[in-house]
């Protein structure tokens, strides 16, 4: 009975076990029917020709909150643990390739397959030199490209000369041989591989004959024109020069030539001896190995003049001062005199002065109205030549009539108290009115008060009580004061104020008329100091320097100018207006000094001068420990080790698309009225990316030695978007939402070295969003961590649960419910039996011995062993120096064998395997930078000019990154360093031109 129960128990206890195996499977296969992942975004070209860098990347999506796993499988094999793979396929890798794209969340796993053509490139072979043509020189460069990887190849010169090219990149073969003779020359070039045999020829011929000059002579025509004719032996291209020196520096040609007859012009030559060197060269670019041939004559120029008056024509009577500029310095006064077209008489002006200086005086008479004189001049320059022509200034315009008086003067005083005055006039075209004004009635030309343009006038500046008599007078062109009109008077009554909201009247009282001198003393000031605004308004829009116009546009000083003047304006309102004031004398003085003051302040706004003592403009070169640093200035909590690594890693590598010109700029400014200068030192960054960028953040560090506090720093530049203040060390941010590019501005009221506004930096960055699940919990008893910057606490993730991840969920949760309760029943179950068996003495079948050693082996500890002796420093200068010496392949070799040690290596410290991993990265560049400057070679034979600036936009990019890194490389190596980039940048300008 006692042994059926304990069969009883067993039997329980593994159809528990059995359920419980049952329901896991059930939910771990439903888990994977059903599936999480899947595979978004594939970018897997469909074919790539040989020779060409395979590039493959693609992502995942998932409703799980884990993270995705990717790999690449290449025929079956293991390439890549990651969902990126790059593979350079060689000239003998054509076929076909399986790739199959896995991505698993660690619940379901996805896959896609995507076959990728490797197109077979044939062997092609382009002879570069020598053309098919004349040559003029002995000496011949032999000089083949090939599309692909050759073994060998041979020239053959007439079936006499033959021999082996030299290789000088796998593609590029070129040998230097010297002919005996001149004449005609067959060259054939053959080229082959292991795959591929193919042959190229020209036809060219040697002639090193040297051009010869057979005659030579020169002519002076009109106006001293110097045409020099020249004849050689063959055709040619002659060029000239005031020095003697070699043929390809001299600056001028001749205009006819490349042919047997040459000439050209000159003009524009001052008086004196000319010699002027001649050499040619001829179409096959034989230069005359004859003597310099010259050409010496001299020039005599007549002396010319140009008049001025010290007032532009018409003239009125008067005294005017006559200007004479002669062309050419005269050693004796040039003769000048005048006369008009109804009088023939010659009147002289005696001049004085020098050289090329001299003045006189004419007179015109009231008699003389209406008449057009003309100037006659003549002058001898000491060597016989006698000049006699007048460049400007000859006729001018006589009007001595004044302007007939204007009529129907009429005044009245107007509501508001003003006194309105009309006229009418029908005289002569005039160029303003003038308005003369007195308090008493014998108004004269020296009471002039105003003048206008229309015909009528409004006089506000009128007090309540006071008479004013009005005359008027027309101003002709030629200045001409008119004949006074009539006399107009009227009594001001300026004592009160139309209300308009209500129509009521205020009664306004008036200034005693002893203290009105001070109202006009202070007006004449601020009306002078208007002037001189807009006179310093002027230079500064005339200013044509680039760095101050640069200055005025961004502190907007034209506009300062602007305000500056309404607010003068305003200032010289109010003090008219005190004039309608009944106020004291000891109060006007008060109000007066308060409006000087103000309009001083005004006046101080305006910039009169501006001095830019440095400057500097240079390409930012962002470190990761630059990187490292902005990050722990916005992200301040405590954040799990890999999601802190992984938005490190993100951001390190968006700094490839970025690039951060900077310009620093240390001036000051001198404002108006001021007697020291304002210092600046302004700061000014382009901050640029290759791709559109979202959410991301500008970090601004700026050193304690540039400025200390951020409080003190000035954003309002340019109308930019002002900066939020991270840290007052400083530290500041710019929140972009949608960036490819920004320009911001920063200054500061002082002169700093410049050394250190370049310690400033700009990061880039991603918008830091984690959740709250990523953040580490503290020891101190409080789950919660202090969040700051941009984190946030993610609290609808619950709500996006899918149903399929409850039921996994509550599936997991039955089971570590089951698998307890297994656990627990069978430890129970266990002691029931050993009861069982004491109190029943059941003997237990296969007892073991009680005297029975059971033998412990201690666990060992495991020690990592690199059983890979591989010296990855060694072989990393290895693969530079092959690079170096442009063996790709070798150096492309070397280089996988360092990335594969670099992963299975254990460095000392982060420092070292930073170290290493940026050599990695400028080995990467390198190779990329080859390989595309090589298959946009093949794009220019193919004609695929598309295809071509695509790979020129990233050489540019990649020659950007390769100069800045030549900063960092010590003398040892900078030769070798340098040698590449220029073989980057001469390539990178010879696809330029093709691609234009």
């Amino acid at each position: 009975m006692f042994t059926n129960k304990i069969f009883k128990d067993i039997v329980l206890e593994k159809v528990v076990l059995l359920i419980v195996l049952v329901m896991s499977l059930f939910l771990v296969s439903l888990s994977f029917v059903l599936g999480q992942v899947a595979i978004q975004t594939v970018d897997i070209p469909p074919s790539i020709d040989e020779n060409t860098m395979l590039n493959i990347y693609f992502d995942a999506t998932t409703d799980l909150s884990t993270t995705i796993n990717y790999s690449i499988y290449e025929n079956g094999i293991l390439v890549s643990n990651n969902n990126s793979f790059s593979n350079f396929f060689n000239y003998t890798s054509a076929g076909s390739y399986l790739f199959t794209l896995y991505a698993s969340d660690g619940v379901t796993l996805y896959s896609e397959n995507n076959t990728v053509e490797v197109l077979n490139i044939p062997l092609t072979i382009v002879l570069n030199n020598p053309n098919n043509g004349v040559v003029n020189s002995k000496n011949i460069l032999i000089n083949s490209t090939l599309s692909t990887y050759a073994d060998a190849c041979t020239y053959s010169i007439n079936n006499s000369i033959t021999g082996t090219l030299t290789n000088y990149n796998n593609n590029l073969f070129y040998k230097y041989i010297t002919l005996n003779s001149d004449g005609a020359y067959s060259l054939i070039v053959n080229c082959s591989n292991i795959y591929d045999t193919i042959s190229t020829s020209t036809s060219f011929t040697v002639d090193t004959t040297n051009i010869a000059v057979l005659s030579k002579s020169y002519t002076i025509g009109n106006n001293n024109v110097v045409t020099f004719n020249l004849t050689t032996n063959m055709p040619g291209i002659c060029k000239y020069d005031s020095s003697d020196k070699s043929y390809d520096s001299m600056s001028l040609t001749f205009t006819s030539t490349n042919d047997v007859k040459h000439s050209t012009a000159i003009n524009g030559l001052s008086d004196g001896s000319y010699m002027y060197y001649i050499k040619c060269r001829n179409v096959y670019d034989n230069i005359t190995l004859t003597n310099t041939e010259g050409i010496s004559f001299v020039v005599a120029n007549k002396p010319v003049a140009s008049i001025s008056l010290s007032k532009s024509p018409p003239l009125k009577a008067g005294t005017y001062e006559v200007r004479l500029t002669t062309s050419k310095s005269v050693p004796i006064a040039p003769s000048l005199y005048y006369n008009f077209n109804t009088d023939a008489s010659a009147r002289y002006v005696t001049l004085t002065g020098s050289n090329t200086e001299w003045k006189g005086y004419i007179i015109i008479s009231e008699s003389t109205s209406g008449m057009i004189g003309t100037f006659h001049y003549s002058s001898n320059d000491g060597f016989g030549n006698i000049g006699n022509t007048i460049s400007n200034g000859e006729i001018f315009l006589i009007d001595t009539i004044k302007p007939i008086s204007s009529s129907s003067l009429q005044s009245v005083v107007q509501d508001d108290g003003t006194i309105r005055l009309k006229w009418y006039y029908d005289g002569e075209e005039v160029s303003r009115y003038n308005i003369y004004r007195s308090t008493n009635n014998n108004v004269d030309y020296v009471d002039y008060y105003d003048s206008v343009n229309s015909q009528q006038y409004v006089d506000r500046d009128v007090i309540n009580g006071i008479t004013y008599y009005y005359r008027i007078a027309a101003v002709d062109k030629a200045g001409n004061d008119g004949i006074l009109s009539e006399i107009v008077s009227e009594t001001s009554t300026k004592n009160y104020v139309v209300n308009t909201a209500d129509n009521t009247i205020t009664v306004q009282k008036s200034l005693d008329g002893a203290l009105v001198p001070k109202i006009d003393q202070l007006v004449s000031e601020l009306e002078k100091y208007v002037v001189d605004i807009d006179t310093q308004k002027s230079l500064l829009e005339e200013t044509n320097d680039p760095n101050k116009l640069k200055i005025i546009t961004l502190l907007k000083l034209n506009d300062k100018a602007k305000t500056a003047k309404v607010t003068l304006n305003a200032i010289i309102t109010q003090v008219k207006d005190i004039k309608n004031q009944d106020i004291k004398s000891s109060e006007l003085d008060v109000r007066l000094n308060k409006l000087r003051m103000d309009a001083i302040k005004a006046k101080s706004m305006v910039a009169e001068d501006i001095v830019v003592s440095e400057q500097s403009n240079y390409d930012q070169v962002t470190q990761e420990s630059d990187v490292d640093d902005a990050i722990s200035q916005i992200v301040n909590l405590n954040l799990s080790k890999t999601v802190l690594e992984n938005y490190s890693i993100s951001n390190k590598k968006l700094q490839d698309f970025i690039t951060i010109n900077t310009d620093i700029m240390i001036f000051k400014i001198q404002y108006m009225g001021k007697d020291d200068y304002d210092k600046y030192t302004l700061v000014k960054k382009i901050v640029s990316s290759s791709q559109d960028l979202k959410d991301i953040v500008i970090i601004e560090n700026i050193p304690k030695n540039f400025e200390t506090k951020a409080s003190n720093i000035i954003f309002d530049i340019d109308s930019q978007q002002k900066p939020s203040i991270v840290k007052e060390d400083p530290v500041l941010q710019w929140s972009v939402d949608a960036f490819n590019k920004q320009t911001i501005y920063y200054m500061i009221n002082n002169h700093v070295d410049i050394s250190y506004a370049k310690n400033t930096r700009t990061i880039v960055l991603y918008k830091p969003t984690f959740k709250f699940t990523q953040t580490l919990n503290t020891d101190s008893g409080n789950t919660f961590n202090a969040l700051t910057g941009f984190i946030e606490l993610d609290v609808g993730d619950v709500g996006k649960i899918s149903m399929m991840q409850w039921l996994v969920l509550i599936g997991v949760a039955l089971i570590i419910g089951l698998s307890t309760y297994y656990v627990a029943l069978d430890r129970k179950e266990k002691k029931r039996n050993v009861q069982r068996v004491k109190d029943h003495k059941i003997i237990l079948p296969n007892k073991v011995s009680q005297n029975k050693i059971v033998a412990v082996t201690k666990p060992v500890a495991l020690t990592q062993v690199n059983t890979i002796k591989f010296n990855l420093n060694k072989k990393l200068v290895d693969a530079n120096t092959l690079i170096n010496n442009f063996d790709y392949e070798n150096s492309r070799i070397v280089y996988n064998q360092c990335m594969q040690a670099y992963n299975q290596t254990v460095f000392k410290d982060s420092t070292e395997r930073s170290d290493v991993k940026n050599m990695l990265n400028h080995l990467y560049i390198k190779l990329t930078a080859y390989r595309l400057i090589y298959e946009s070679r093949k794009n220019v034979h193919s004609r695929n000019y598309v295809k071509l600036r695509q790979d020129l936009k990233n050489i540019n990019e990649l020659y950007t990154k390769l100069y800045r890194s030549l900063e960092h490389v010590d003398e040892d190596n900078k030769v070798s360093e340098r040698k590449f980039v220029d073989y980057v940048a001469n390539s990178r300008r010879y696809l330029e031109g093709v691609a234009s």
